[in-house]
Protein backbone atom coordinates (compact mmCIF):
# COMPACT_ATOMS: atom_id res chain seq x y z
CA UNK A 1 0.00 0.00 0.00
CA UNK A 2 1.74 3.61 -1.01
CA UNK A 3 0.43 7.12 -0.05
CA UNK A 4 0.61 9.99 -3.06
CA UNK A 5 1.16 13.60 -1.23
CA UNK A 6 2.69 17.01 -1.17
CA UNK A 7 6.09 16.91 0.77
CA UNK A 8 6.82 20.38 1.98
CA UNK A 9 10.03 21.49 0.94
CA UNK A 10 9.85 25.40 1.75
CA UNK A 11 7.56 27.84 1.05
CA UNK A 12 8.26 28.10 -2.80
CA UNK A 13 9.17 24.30 -3.24
CA UNK A 14 6.93 21.57 -2.88
CA UNK A 15 7.26 17.59 -4.26
CA UNK A 16 5.06 15.00 -5.10
CA UNK A 17 6.14 12.33 -3.18
CA UNK A 18 4.91 8.25 -2.56
CA UNK A 19 5.56 6.83 0.57
CA UNK A 20 5.40 2.91 1.10
CA UNK A 21 3.46 2.39 3.57
CA UNK A 22 2.60 -1.21 3.81
CA UNK A 23 4.24 -3.92 3.59
CA UNK A 24 6.89 -2.54 5.91
CA UNK A 25 10.40 -3.92 4.59
CA UNK A 26 12.91 -5.68 6.83
CA UNK A 27 16.32 -4.23 7.86
CA UNK A 28 19.32 -4.48 6.10
CA UNK A 29 22.31 -6.62 7.40
CA UNK A 30 23.88 -3.13 7.96
CA UNK A 31 21.00 -1.54 9.69
CA UNK A 32 20.53 -4.89 12.02
CA UNK A 33 24.04 -4.82 12.68
CA UNK A 34 23.65 -0.96 13.69
CA UNK A 35 20.93 -2.25 15.62
CA UNK A 36 22.23 -4.56 17.49
CA UNK A 37 25.93 -4.28 17.78
CA UNK A 38 26.65 -8.48 18.28
CA UNK A 39 24.39 -11.27 18.98
CA UNK A 40 22.10 -10.32 21.46
CA UNK A 41 18.73 -12.25 22.14
CA UNK A 42 15.49 -10.25 23.11
CA UNK A 43 12.97 -10.68 25.77
CA UNK A 44 9.62 -8.54 24.87
CA UNK A 45 6.88 -8.64 26.20
CA UNK A 46 3.94 -8.90 25.29
CA UNK A 47 5.26 -10.97 22.32
CA UNK A 48 6.49 -9.72 19.07
CA UNK A 49 2.73 -10.60 17.40
CA UNK A 50 1.14 -8.59 20.22
CA UNK A 51 3.40 -5.98 20.18
CA UNK A 52 2.91 -5.80 15.88
CA UNK A 53 -0.83 -5.62 16.17
CA UNK A 54 -1.15 -2.47 18.76
CA UNK A 55 1.93 -1.28 17.04
CA UNK A 56 1.59 -1.46 12.82
CA UNK A 57 -1.75 0.85 13.21
CA UNK A 58 -0.42 3.76 15.25
CA UNK A 59 2.31 3.33 12.99
CA UNK A 60 -0.19 3.93 9.54
CA UNK A 61 -2.30 6.22 11.45
CA UNK A 62 0.84 8.87 12.38
CA UNK A 63 2.32 8.21 8.34
CA UNK A 64 -0.86 9.46 7.08
CA UNK A 65 -1.27 11.91 9.86
CA UNK A 66 2.17 13.43 8.37
CA UNK A 67 1.41 13.10 5.00
CA UNK A 68 -1.74 15.16 5.69
CA UNK A 69 -0.21 17.70 7.43
CA UNK A 70 2.39 17.81 4.67
CA UNK A 71 -0.05 18.55 2.18
CA UNK A 72 -1.99 21.06 3.90
CA UNK A 73 0.99 23.13 4.54
CA UNK A 74 2.06 22.70 0.78
CA UNK A 75 -1.07 24.23 0.04
CA UNK A 76 -1.02 26.81 2.72
CA UNK A 77 2.48 28.03 1.53
CA UNK A 78 0.91 28.00 -2.43
CA UNK A 79 -1.79 30.48 -1.29
CA UNK A 80 0.42 32.61 0.56
CA UNK A 81 2.91 33.19 -2.53
CA UNK A 82 -0.19 33.17 -4.71
CA UNK A 83 -1.89 36.51 -2.59
CA UNK A 84 1.30 38.30 -2.57
CA UNK A 85 1.87 37.96 -5.82
CA UNK A 86 -1.32 39.13 -6.62
CA UNK A 87 -0.94 42.23 -3.93
CA UNK A 88 2.27 43.15 -5.92
CA UNK A 89 0.53 42.84 -9.22
CA UNK A 90 -2.31 44.99 -7.91
CA UNK A 91 0.46 47.56 -6.25
CA UNK A 92 2.38 47.68 -9.33
CA UNK A 93 -1.05 48.42 -11.31
CA UNK A 94 -2.13 51.09 -8.57
CA UNK A 95 1.03 53.03 -9.17
CA UNK A 96 0.86 52.10 -13.18
CA UNK A 97 -2.40 54.16 -13.25
CA UNK A 98 -2.35 56.79 -10.67
CA UNK A 99 0.53 57.46 -13.00
CA UNK A 100 -1.14 57.52 -15.80
CA UNK A 101 -4.41 59.79 -14.29
CA UNK A 102 -1.99 62.24 -13.13
CA UNK A 103 -0.61 63.00 -16.69
CA UNK A 104 -3.93 62.98 -18.42
CA UNK A 105 -4.90 65.45 -15.36
CA UNK A 106 -1.86 67.56 -15.96
CA UNK A 107 -2.32 67.84 -19.73
CA UNK A 108 -6.43 68.79 -19.29
CA UNK A 109 -5.15 71.22 -16.61
CA UNK A 110 -2.25 72.85 -19.15
CA UNK A 111 -4.62 72.40 -22.02
CA UNK A 112 -7.30 74.72 -19.54
CA UNK A 113 -4.59 77.32 -19.04
CA UNK A 114 -3.58 77.51 -22.79
CA UNK A 115 -7.24 78.40 -23.52
CA UNK A 116 -7.62 80.71 -21.06
CA UNK A 117 -4.29 82.40 -22.14
CA UNK A 118 -4.92 82.18 -25.69
CA UNK A 119 -7.99 84.12 -24.74
CA UNK A 120 -6.43 86.56 -22.86
CA UNK A 121 -3.82 87.35 -25.49
CA UNK A 122 -7.12 87.51 -27.92
CA UNK A 123 -8.33 90.37 -25.84
CA UNK A 124 -5.27 92.35 -25.49
CA UNK A 125 -4.99 92.36 -29.04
Amino acid sequence: MHICYTRFVNVLRHEPTQLKLLPLSPLSEEEKKHLIKGEIDFLMEPSFQELALSLIPQYIESEIYHCLIESLTSEYAARMVSMRNATDNADDMIKALTLTYNKARQASITRELIDIIGGVEALKG
